[in-house]
């Protein structure tokens, strides 16, 4: 028996494969531009993440900049015929009024302050760099335009006569030709760095968040300080950094954080108007509360640590401090935002 085959089996059967091919490359064609499109937006966004995080980086090393100037000095204010305040003997950098009495900050050498532009790489084997300028300002720069910033940028002046008492850093962070540019605003010496309405107060050093906290809610005299395990709301928790330098515990019957000499522990004692001794506390520049005397002389006596108890330090002034947070902020930059 023989077979045969039909000679048009196959019909077809070219044109088809033609047509799938065609439709195939079609779709290659039109997916290839959406491929490549989100492939550079990726890369796009990394760049751009990249250029950010540079920019933090900039804020930090300025701020290293700025906190590695020569030790600060008071010098004593004289009051001469005119009703002016001269420093003898001092080249005087800043004056802050405080709400009671003057507090002169001066730095020991005239040209501490660092103006040259801060830059460099974020790490080895990143391409993404960070450039940041600072500039010196008597008043808060976010009051003003760019004009007066411009105008009473210290580096730009040289005026020793002039306050110094904001910082005005502004860091572009750059990564493969994208960049961010963040700007933020520096305080100088924050004694009044305050808040009336009340909230925790944290230290940022120890792996979970601890605040301090008052044996009870009201709590009486010579009660200690502790430092306990943070709970917003909680009422043994809740401060009132003051206009007149005090810590209030807020709901108590006026009862202030006090304390005397180095090593002694800090407890709560009726609050006294004005302030009696060992009740005014300043928020530096560094993140640590230290006393002060008649809301101007610092006594180089800090608070610290002493397990859950709160004591007082001369180490803990130094340049590795506790780094505390008062309500509603303390943190080394008051504002950061992007230009």
């Amino acid at each position: 028996m023989r077979i045969r085959f039909r000679r048009g089996d196959d019909r077809g059967s070219l044109p088809m494969a033609l047509l799938l091919t065609l439709v195939g490359v079609s779709l290659a064609a039109l997916l290839l531009p959406m491929v490549v499109t989100q492939v550079n937006a990726t890369r796009f966004d990394t760049r751009r993440v990249n250029a950010l995080n540079a920019a933090h980086a900039g804020l930090q090393a300025a701020l290293g900049q700025i906190r590695d100037v020569p030790e600060r000095t008071e010098c004593k204010p004289i009051i001469n015929l005119l009703g002016l305040i001269t420093v003898g003997g001092c080249s005087l950098i800043g004056v802050g009024l405080l709400g009671i009495g003057i507090d002169l900050v001066v730095f020991n050498k005239p040209n501490g302050l660092p103006c040259s532009p801060v830059s460099g790489s974020v790490g080895p084997g990143s391409t993404a760099t960070y450039s940041a300028t600072i500039r010196y300002l008597p008043d808060d720069p976010r009051r003003h335009d760019d004009a007066w910033i411009q105008q009473n940028d210290w580096c730009k002046t040289r005026d020793s006569s002039v306050s110094v008492a904001y910082a005005l850093v502004k860091s572009q962070g750059t990564d493969q030709g994208r960049s961010r540019t963040l700007e933020a605003t520096y305080m100088f010496e924050t004694p009044h760095r305050n808040s009336d309405s009340g909230g925790l107060i944290d230290v940022s050093v120890l792996n979970n968040a601890q605040c301090m906290a008052a044996p009870s809610n009201a709590p009486g005299p010579g009660a200690l300080l502790r430092m306990a395990n943070c709970a917003a709301g909680n009422a043994r928790q809740t401060f009132s950094y003051n206009e007149d330098l005090t810590i209030r515990l807020d709901g108590s019957p006026g009862m202030c954080l006090t304390a005397g000499q180095a090593g002694s522990n800090v407890t709560f004692q009726p609050c006294t108007s004005p302030p009696g001794p060992g009740q005014q506390w300043t928020l530096n520049d560094k993140g640590a509360f230290e006393g002060v005397t008649n809301g101007l002389r610092p006594t180089g006596l800090c608070f610290d640590l002493a397990g859950s108890l709160v004591v007082l330090s001369v180490g803990a002034c130094g340049g590795v401090s506790l780094g505390w947070h008062a309500p509603p902020d303390g943190r080394p930059f008051r504002d950061i935002r992007e230009r």
